[in-house]
């Protein structure tokens, strides 16, 4: 007796330890529907169903709910059922509670042990008399349109003007009648909807000498066969043709998917053995892959077409401003939608946009070059881009804007607060000092690099108060890195030719607003200034230093500059190797053009000019016997020779200052060049102003 309580022990223990470890299936119900629905006589109907699906759980009951309501249930209606598990099919006869000529809605049921589940619901009216009683119904397998179908029964009408024959609603055509059958084709135009794709059913509905009949019936249909046959190459005007037997679907349907997007490609034909459709879709290949839908299934399809490629006729050329819209001669281009059609520049991050107007033809295309944050070149060439390659022709597009913009800074440049810094022109080269880097920018190879930085940590600035290319060829800066009560400003030495940077000893001075810095043969000067010290407000200084470039001292110059008691900056820049300087008069807002004697080291008048406001431009950029540069009312010319004064319309005040940033700015190759603070660098020409 102890034996055997220790073995029941131990088996109990095992069977918990293996109810523990089993993993959970999700339910599964039944699924089912209702067969057909038949009136046998006035004492009743015979209802029956189809089982497609068992589920996973035990099935208590099964049978038919019926009622006038539209969704019987086993709560509002008659029931009539059997206990135990149906086979695939199942048929109980519903003697009581139907009165003839009445309207009865029937729904099979099943019971689980998790509740009840139910089918669709059919519709069918009391007749209350004898007629036709069907056995059975053969149909193909594989089933395909146009098939036979031959239904068995009793009390079968002889004449076959009394059959009417639905399939899903699509009326067959009757071919046969006999003594105990009669037979029909299966109609093409039926549409494979969704439930008929879930059930795997098609529902039949007869009408036989007044007595009606709905039976819902498994099917198995013949898949489609594809023919392999040569890759067509085709023109966007072209339709495609997919070849084989079974393929005529009253919806079929052609898909082209990539990288997210999806297009449903127009169907030409559809017939049994071909489908044809036609190119619409914005391609990323030349050979892409396709997906053909067929009576509710998907097939995936490759190496049917190969597409050829769009193109210009050559020899085109257009000169515009950037944005204008050109209308372009094409060869064989997306006809479908202007938008499938994508083009390129030459000009590396140029935008090409295609547009629709209505008023091209087949064989033009519209579109426009540039905006204000993408950059273009002064010429550039377009392309179709035929997926990824360029076509083998162009268009030429001219653009005759004064300024464009023609690079991209990088990321690091952008992000830098765009107050800070300055730019230097060195030839056909230009620096720019940006916070702790000095970046290098080549307009002929479109580049710009970091070329030297500080790693000093007491230095967050190389150029916030100056920034100069002297004789020497060397590029000289200062910068205020917080200045403490009584300290001094930071100085920096830039070789170009070797890229090195070299701090100097600080300027002797905490005046980090001079009026005026500029550089001889030997030495750099710094001329008074303002200091804005806090609850004091602004004071100036009439101090006047320089810095030897052979001794590497700065000293302090006996003479004085007046007082101005406005903060004026005063702008030098160099013309047949003289120095000059456009700066104000005290008491005015006129400018004045002065020129140093480098003997007396003291600065004359030579005129005054008419601009009235600062030079907001770090250099003047002198082009030829031109000088230009930026004041707070606009862009401005002044001739050298004559002293005559031109201003710009095409850019005002606000967008120079506010839009740009023009102390980040160079003049190289005889035009120059402004960062516009957020994306890309312009280029000014004055051969288009």
């Amino acid at each position: 007796m102890k034996t055997i309580k220790i073995f029941l022990f131990v088996l109990v223990t095992v069977l918990m330890a293996s109810c523990q470890t089993d993993e959970l299936e999700p339910i599964r119900n039944p699924r089912f529907s209702v067969a057909f629905i038949q009136e046998l006589d006035a004492s009743g109907a015979q209802f029956a169903a189809n089982v497609y699906d068992f589920g996973n759980e035990e099935i208590l009951e099964y049978g038919f709910v019926y009622a006038e309501s539209i969704q019987p249930r086993i709560n509002n209606a008659e029931r009539v059922s059997t206990s135990g598990r149906p086979g695939q099919f199942f048929e109980i006869k519903a003697s009581h509670s139907m009165q003839m000529g009445n309207k009865y809605y029937v729904a099979a049921y099943m019971k689980t042990t998790s509740g009840y589940v139910y089918s669709a619901t059919i519709e069918f009216k009391s007749m209350g008399s004898e007629g036709f009683v069907y056995q059975r119904m053969e149909i193909p397998n594989p089933l395909y349109f146009g098939d036979t179908i031959t239904v068995y029964g009793q009390n079968l009408s002889r004449i076959p003007n009394n059959y009417e024959v639905f399939v899903e609603g699509h009326p067959a055509r009757i071919v046969q009648v006999n003594e105990g059958n009669f037979r029909f084709l299966l109609p093409a135009e039926i549409s494979f909807d969704d439930r008929i794709i879930y059930e795997n059913t098609l529902r039949f509905y007869f009408r036989i000498a007044g007595k009606d009949l709905m039976v819902s019936s498994p099917f198995y249909f013949k898949k489609p066969i594809f023919e392999a046959t040569p890759i067509q190459h085709v023109n966007y005007d072209e339709a495609i043709y997919i070849e084989g037997d079974f393929l005529e679907s009253q919806h079929v349907r052609v898909y082209y998917k990539e990288e997210g997007y999806v297009y449903d490609l127009p169907v030409s034909l559809n017939s049994k053995n071909k489908i044809g459709f036609k190119p619409a879709a914005r391609f990323l290949s030349q050979r892409p892959k396709i997906e053909v839908w067929i009576r509710g299934e998907k097939y995936e399809l490759s190496d049917i077409f190969s597409l050829n490629l769009s193109d210009f006729e050559p020899g085109q050329s257009f000169s515009i401003f950037a944005g204008d819209g050109i209308t372009a001669k094409t060869i064989n281009k997306n006809i479908h939608n202007p938008y499938f059609n994508s083009l390129i520049g030459d000009v590396q991050g140029a935008y090409v946009q295609v547009y629709e107007t209505g008023l091209e033809s087949q064989n033009e295309i519209f579109f426009s070059i540039g905006s204000e944050y993408n950059v273009v070149g002064r010429s550039n060439k377009v392309y179709f881009d035929n997926y990824g390659n360029r076509s083998t022709n162009y268009v030429t597009v001219s653009l005759l804007n004064p300024y464009l913009p023609v690079f991209r800074t990088p990321d690091s440049f952008q992000s830098i607060a765009y107050m800070q810094g300055r730019g230097v022109s060195d030839g056909d080269k230009g620096y720019f000092f940006r916070e702790k880097q000095v970046y290098r920018f080549d307009p002929n190879l479109m580049t710009l690099q970091v070329v030297a930085n500080t790693t000093n940590n007491q230095v967050f600035n190389l150029a916030n108060v100056f920034a100069m290319k002297a004789p020497n060829g060397k590029i000289y800066t200062g910068a205020d890195n917080i200045i403490p009560p009584g300290g001094s400003i930071d100085f920096f030495e830039f070789d170009p030719a070797t890229a090195k940077l070299t701090k100097l000893p600080n300027i002797p001075t905490n005046f980090s607003q001079p009026r005026a810095v500029y550089t001889t043969d030997h030495y750099l000067y710094y001329d008074g200034g303002f200091l804005l010290t806090e609850g004091v407000g602004y004071s100036e200084s009439t101090e006047r230093w320089r810095y030897s470039f052979a001794g590497k001292v700065w000293e302090k110059m006996v003479d004085t500059i007046v007082e101005e008691s406005y903060i004026r900056r005063h702008v030098p820049f160099r013309y047949q190797s003289k120095l000059y300087q456009i700066g104000q008069e005290d008491g005015t807002f006129g400018n004045i053009l002065f020129v140093f004697d480098e003997q007396t080291e003291q600065w004359s008048k030579v005129t005054t000019l008419q601009a009235n406001s600062a030079v907001t431009t770090n250099e003047v950029f002198v082009i030829g016997d031109e000088a230009y540069m930026g004041y707070g009312n606009g862009l401005w010319k002044l001739d050298l020779k004559t002293f005559e004064e031109t201003q710009f319309s095409f850019i005002d005040g606000y967008n120079l200052n506010s839009g740009l940033a023009p102390l980040v700015s160079v003049g190289l190759n005889n035009k120059f060049y402004i960062f516009n603070r957020y994306y890309s660098i312009l280029e000014f020409d004055p051969e288009f102003f």
